[in-house]
């Protein structure tokens, strides 16, 4: 009696589909989708440092406003003391005056802090976004790229191959990275100028501040030279 010998083709169409590519494909969904959450958070910190950015203009306006008031009060003050004869209650009331103007000078140093906190703040998370905008990048990718030891389907004319695929992604990739060392780059010009303010006075440690300063301007200038270089 002759048997049928058993039909392989069922095994061989099992290996063409394996189970790895699809837990890669799920791994990639995911890794999207947590991508997807930390863009949403790095929105709301971008929000939050314009809020703060606006609430020390508001201030430093005020500050200013201040400021002018006390000098119209001493041009007064002074005109009152003169006409009056009282001198020494004129020169209180200057010194009043003048704690109130150091009052609102060290509130409108507060407000450049602030702002500069703000920008900072803003930068970094443009820079979380361009560092998950580049993951979810990878992962949509990777969703839609052949593997090497997966079996080649039969290719329509206008579907990239896994060459041109990964040459295009290459090409954003190097985009979005030159945009954010452009956003390290002016982070790190902020906080010189940070520096730089506040070493204009006269304490101790003007001249650590404005060494610091010159530091963080020396690193925006290689960060800048390191996105040229790989242009």
């Amino acid at each position: 009696m002759s048997t049928q010998a058993p039909d392989g083709r069922g095994a061989t169409e099992a290996a063409g589909h394996p189970g790895g590519l699809v837990d890669e494909r799920e791994l990639a969904r995911k890794r999207e989708r947590m991508a997807d959450e930390r863009d949403r958070v790095a929105d709301e910190r971008e929000e939050a440092a314009d809020q703060r950015e606006r609430l020390a203009d508001a201030r430093e306006v005020a500050a200013d406003e201040r400021e002018r008031a006390l000098d119209i009060r001493e041009i007064h003050s002074d005109r009152m003391a003169r006409q009056a004869g009282e001198m020494a209650a004129g020169r209180r009331q200057r010194a009043q005056e003048a704690i109130g103007r150091a009052r609102a000078l060290l509130a409108a140093s507060q407000d450049r802090l602030n702002r500069t906190q703000a920008a900072l703040t803003r930068a970094e998370a443009r820079e979380i976004r361009e560092q998950y905008s580049v993951e979810r990048e990878i992962a949509a990718s990777s969703l839609h790229l052949p593997t090497s030891s997966s079996p080649a389907p039969q290719k329509a004319a206008n579907t990239p191959s896994r060459q041109e695929a990964l040459e295009s992604l290459v090409v954003r990739l190097h985009a979005r990275f030159g945009a954010a060392a452009a956003a390290l780059a002016d982070a790190h010009e902020l906080l010189a100028d940070h520096y730089a303010d506040i070493s204009s006075n006269d304490t101790a440690i003007a001249a650590d501040h404005r060494d610091l300063a010159a530091h963080a301007r020396r690193k925006a200038a290689r960060i800048r030279r390191a996105a040229r270089d790989l242009r």
